[in-house]
């Protein structure tokens, strides 16, 4: 019994530590997050993106890159309320993108990150505050 209450730990533990984080990615050797929470009727929304420490040849990176962002805001029906879509460019500083949205009863936010190379996709819930 105490073995397998030890096992359920050290593999609840390994998956908190190894997994990934849905609303977090890297592109291009720029991490991109995407966080989203509710308050008084209103849902605000955060996209960072961020030079990754870890990228290799940061002397060789881009004196800018351009970026097309999608957003999606989900309601609790799983359909789309809303959708925005944006376009900015990404000049190697630290980037936040911050707005607020009415809350129709949206529980989570999708957010797809393009460029010419490649797409990555975060998806984030609405956490109630």
């Amino acid at each position: 019994m105490f073995f397998v209450l030890c096992l359920t730990i050290a593999v609840y533990f390994g998956v908190s530590i190894f997994a990934k984080n849905s609303n977090e990615d890297v592109i291009n050797g720029n991490r991109i997050k995407l966080s989203a929470f509710s308050f008084s009727e209103q849902i605000y929304l955060t996209f960072e993106m961020k030079p990754d420490e870890n990228r290799k040849g940061k002397e060789e990176a881009p004196e800018f890159q351009k970026y097309a962002i999608e957003l999606e805001f989900i309601n609790s029906d799983g359909a789309v309320a809303f959708q925005k879509n944006d376009e900015y460019i990404f000049y190697g500083d630290d980037y936040y993108y911050r707005e607020t949205y009415t809350d129709y009863d949206i529980v989570s936010v999708r957010c797809t990150v393009k460029d010419n190379e490649s797409e990555k996709k975060l998806t984030a819930k609405v956490e109630m505050h």
